[in-house]
């Protein structure tokens, strides 16, 4: 029996191809242990990592870009003054007034009021009829705080002139953490009574 000769590259390899040869489609190829093999490997994890952070990366800013859009007890106190009022008073020591904070923002706390109408403005709670001096009042985050007659309520004190029917009176609210905020209050006639807010509708 006539052995077969085993037909070689004339390069040294197979036509199989082995190491350091060429592939039977006649291209260079890389044995898997060889160091150009390691570079390729090590380029693919390299850019597999890279893609990774960049996806952690913008995930990471939606969450931060939803969270700053919360509306949270944690916003910024956005407090404003509406609906105030002075009835003229009937003596001429003391005067009340009457207001809406609606807030639209985190929690703040009204701590005081002052007015070049008086000497002191104090703020006063009613419950259960009895009225009570209070050194500050809440304002709850994305709520109101209501001084309405049989209620919460202003005082002013030491009146430095008797406010008449037309008049207006400036006063200025402290609060803790949104500051001082402006706002100037009617004088109405003694027995008046603002209207409620079912009646405030029908008339728009």
């Amino acid at each position: 029996m006539t052995a077969r000769a085993r037909v070689r590259d004339p390069r040294g390899t197979s036509a199989a191809g082995g190491p350091g040869g060429t592939s039977a489609a006649g291209g260079p190829r890389e044995a898997s242990g060889t160091p150009g093999a390691r570079v390729a490997r090590g380029r693919g994890v390299r850019g597999r990592a890279e893609l990774l952070a960049l996806l952690a990366g913008g995930l990471a800013l939606t969450l931060t870009a939803c969270g700053g859009d919360s509306g949270g007890d944690d916003a910024k106190p956005a407090p404003k003054v509406s609906g105030g009022y002075v009835p003229q008073p009937v003596g001429h020591d003391m005067a009340a007034g009457f207001f809406v904070v609606t807030n639209k923002g985190g929690a703040d706390r009204l701590t005081s009021v002052t007015s070049p109408l008086a000497e002191e403005v104090t703020l006063h709670s009613t419950e259960n009829g009895q009225m009570r001096e209070q050194d500050s009042f809440a304002v709850p985050a994305h709520g109101r705080l209501d001084f309405a007659r049989g209620g919460n309520h202003l005082m002013f004190e030491g009146l430095r002139h008797t406010p008449k029917r037309g008049e207006t009176v400036t006063v200025t609210l402290h609060f803790a953490t949104s500051g001082a905020v402006k706002a100037v209050l009617p004088v109405k006639e003694t027995t008046y009574q603002p209207p409620s807010a079912g009646e405030t509708q029908d008339k728009q």
